[in-house]
């Protein structure tokens, strides 16, 4: 136990820049129950230098605008996504992904580096297969990787279809038995990344990446997840 301290001590002290990579608010994910406000302030107290917004695309989001057009929807959400935008400051940088689930599964998948422009002109994302989404998302220099792929209900997809997993999820409600997706990543040789999955004011922020640098705006987020140049956060 002592070695295992030290080693992540060690680890923690070359890469200190701690960077979450799933976490929700209760503006858009009708799941959460944080202010965007709250959530900074939990995440300034707990060392995060950076937050990824992910919060939730999928039919549940948008039922609130029943009738609406989708054009209308989704400028809604652009609209919402934005607003905790007005917490970061020069030393606490918010950053925009979002976490989608295509009709017809229960999967989730979470996608880094889009821009309000790319879910403005690429109709509805929601009702894709993950071939077309992978290919769309992948053409736009984005990155897609499974969250918590075995939690009950969702099931593993072909790996050509993504840029990774998430190896570690935090949520405290739910079972995402990581070991399996750890196991799996090694199978597949799949890049693996870690989430808290946050959604409550008192839900730990426990999950995300270490890095030397800190990671202040998409282009470095996306440089860093795609050379591995991080250490996980587990717990």
């Amino acid at each position: 136990k002592d070695v295992v301290f030290y080693i992540r001590l060690y680890r923690r002290n070359i890469m200190p820049y701690k960077t979450e990579l799933h976490m929700h608010t209760a503006d858009i994910s009708v799941c959460a129950r944080v202010t965007p406000e709250e959530a900074v302030r939990d995440y300034k107290a707990a060392g995060y230098r950076t937050i990824v917004v992910t919060n939730h695309m999928n039919r549940a989001t948008f039922q609130h605008m029943a009738g609406a057009s989708w054009e209308e929807q989704i400028q809604w959400y652009v609209t919402a996504r934005k607003k905790i935008l007005e917490y970061a400051d020069a030393d606490f940088s918010i950053l925009l992904g979002f976490e989608l689930r295509l009709d017809g599964c229960e999967n989730d998948y979470l996608v880094y580096g889009a821009t309000d422009d790319f879910l403005l002109h690429n109709g509805d994302l929601m009702a894709m297969t993950l071939p077309d989404f992978s290919a769309l998302a992948h053409q736009n220099g984005l990155l897609l990787y499974q969250a918590h792929p075995f939690r009950y209900h969702m099931t593993m997809v072909k790996e050509q279809y993504l840029d990774g997993v998430e190896a570690y999820n935090g949520n405290a409600r739910h079972d995402s038995h990581n070991f399996l997706t750890v196991t799996w990543a090694g199978y597949t040789h799949l890049p693996m990344t870690s989430g808290s999955d946050y959604h409550r004011p008192q839900d730990p922020c426990n999950g995300g990446i270490l890095t030397d640098m800190p990671i202040t705006n998409d282009d470095e987020l996306l440089a860093a997840l795609m050379t591995k140049n991080y250490t996980l956060l587990r717990g």
